[in-house]
């Protein structure tokens, strides 16, 4: 009962995603001011790509479990749509970084304008890409991690975990010996994850003649 009434509100809250940003896609299309300059390419392949995440959301279903010293994510389809995630969170963290300095600098800030702002359009595939290849390359599924994730998977989700496409984080994996070790691909891929989600900013602040250099939390590429 509960994992349905979990897949209504999900459908339910994707179909509204997909309504919502297509209607943003059409007004921005026809209805947009020529004064907003670069935002309006932004805020278009921003929403273009909320509504492909939707439309991939519906599809493939995503759920996430969280077991043992692993965690890992299951869909219906491929693997690369798990990547998808961090295509749409690092275009979101564009999105906030050009609204942050076009309060501060004035709209026409130069480095979203021209060349500069194709660089910034291509930190989202970047992402994906490498995010693509933390999957394929560490997170893919064995026949352990396959027989380690069955029986909680059915009880959990009642799903046959043969019938599905994962992704896994097992940073204890079990060895011939039957003892837990440490796996460093996993952890040097965790860490991989918490710098891509994780921001710095650089921000200089005058006092007279002197210029203090102020970190924070911002962006890191």
């Amino acid at each position: 009962m509960i994992e349905l009434l979990k897949d209504i509100i999900q459908c339910l809250a994707l179909s509204i995603s997909i309504v919502l940003n297509s209607v943003l896609t059409y007004l921005i299309m026809t209805k947009s001011n020529s004064k907003m300059g670069s935002y309006k390419y932004i805020m278009m392949y921003l929403s273009l790509s909320a509504l492909c995440y939707s439309i991939l959301g519906l599809i493939v279903r995503p759920d996430l479990l969280s077991y043992s010293s692993c965690f890992a994510v299951y869909v219906k389809n491929s693997t690369f749509i798990c990547a998808f995630y961090f295509f749409f969170a690092s275009l979101i963290a564009v999105h906030f970084v050009y609204r942050y300095n076009a309060l501060k600098n004035g709209a026409k800030w130069a480095y979203f304008q021209g060349k500069f702002l194709f660089c910034w359009f291509l930190i989202s595939p970047l992402l994906y890409v490498n995010w693509t290849l933390n999957c394929l390359l560490v997170f893919q599924p064995n026949k352990k991690s396959t027989e380690f994730l069955r029986n909680r998977m059915a009880a959990d989700f009642g799903v046959n975990v043969d019938d599905v496409t994962y992704i896994i984080a097992d940073f204890y994996q079990v060895d011939n010996s039957g003892k837990f070790a440490p796996s460093l691909w996993t952890f040097f891929s965790g860490f991989n994850f918490l710098c891509k989600n994780s921001s710095r900013k650089l921000r200089v602040q005058k006092d007279g003649n002197i210029k203090k250099l102020v970190m924070g939390d911002y962006l890191l590429l």
